[in-house]
């Protein structure tokens, strides 16, 4: 089944407790929306799960309007399903050590994911102290097989984005590393069919169980957009926490002029995440938030009703020298959030942001 927004939050009362409406990778159920039509059978809205032969649930939370529904699905009908892997390590035996948590725009799988892993592993991006178990919030992440749908009249897609020679597939490097994956793809990486079965979005990856999957799409702006959100694998206090990745619009139009009106679309789209997360318990939002216009945007002022207080970033994290990226916390007190900017950008146009949390008690450490 699909949720609307507004049925959503009334369900919401705590982080686990409300009733959840799922689509599920083998037995799929169908209902009707907010306006009393039919939820429409499309892949994008199934779930994969290579290594679970049973269903996978995931709560979706799709627009309730109809006529923005129907752009939405027009783009939803050009990507594949929903990724779901899980790591071999069970909820409960997190072992003691540093826990890295990273937001990164990937661009279009042009990031080089091994790469980061090995030097968070070797404790290079943690001054030395190597990582034991990780979670990387990602944007821009490629998926390329066969299980993205031929290009179609009735399936809409963006520009493209070809930024290596030898891309990154999101859903090949969690496999093949035995990470857990959810992915959720938002939209065909091109328009035709001379551009290949590929599709891009949001990803969370990590060494750790992801559970309470949901599936956020956002107010359609320009291109369909959707964030992943999960609960990390407790730890060995019972502890837990909230995590989502989230990527904005940068744009309002078809071209690049189209800025001044974004920052309030983004703000539209922030205000979505915001009030669909759980209303307390610990938090962590990364993404890339697009903020072009600077620390003043409605999108940072959203999260930021969400979240513990924190400083702007002080490096950009574009290359272009703006500050486009961020992770917010929501932790308990006495505990503080915090991040770096990583040195190098690892063959993408984002730096990618290190924080860090202390297994089983959340805390979180520079």
């Amino acid at each position: 089944m699909i949720l609307g927004m507004a049925a959503f939050a009334r369900r919401v009362g705590c982080l686990l407790c409300f009733a959840p409406v799922v689509i599920a990778a083998a037995c799929i159920s169908r209902a009707p929306l907010p306006d009393g039509t039919e939820s429409p059978a499309l892949t994008c809205r199934d779930v994969q799960s290579a290594d679970d032969p049973g269903p996978v649930a995931v709560t979706w939370i799709v627009r309730p309007d109809p006529d923005e529904r129907r752009s939405l699905d027009a783009w939803c009908r050009g990507v594949g399903p929903a990724v779901s892997l899980t790591a071999d390590v069970k909820q409960g035996s997190v072992p003691p050590g540093a826990t890295a948590l990273v937001s990164w725009n990937v661009n279009a799988g042009a990031g080089d994911l091994a790469a980061l892993v090995r030097d968070l592993r070797a404790g290079r991006l943690s001054d030395g102290q190597p990582v034991g178990h990780f979670v990387l919030l990602l944007q821009e992440a490629l998926r390329i097989d066969s299980t993205v749908p031929a290009a179609g009249a009735d399936r809409e897609g963006a520009r493209r984005l070809v930024r290596s020679a030898q891309p990154v597939d999101v859903v090949a490097f969690a496999r093949a590393a035995g990470l857990s994956l959810f992915y959720l793809p938002s939209m065909r990486n091109g328009f035709g069919a001379e551009d290949g079965r590929e599709d891009r979005g949001n990803a969370i990856v990590s060494t750790l169980p992801l559970t309470e999957l949901r599936a956020l799409e956002l107010p359609f702006v320009r291109q369909r957009r959707v964030v992943p959100v999960a609960l990390l694998g407790r730890g060995d206090r019972g502890a837990a926490i909230t995590v989502a990745s989230v990527h904005l619009d940068p744009f309002v139009g078809g071209d690049r002029l189209w800025l001044l009106g974004a920052a309030a679309s983004r703000g539209r789209q922030a205000r979505v995440v915001a009030d669909a997360l759980p209303p307390f318990g610990p938090l962590a939002i990364g993404g890339d938030f697009n903020t072009w216009r600077g620390a003043g945007e409605p999108a940072v002022a959203e999260m930021r009703r969400i979240s513990d207080p924190a400083p702007w970033p002080a490096e950009p994290t574009f290359a272009n020298g703006r500050v486009l990226d961020h992770l917010f916390f929501r932790l308990p007190a006495p505990l503080r959030g915090t991040y770096r900017r990583a040195p190098q950008t690892y063959g993408s146009d984002h730096f990618p942001l290190v924080g860090w949390i202390a297994s089983g008690t959340l805390t979180v450490d520079r």
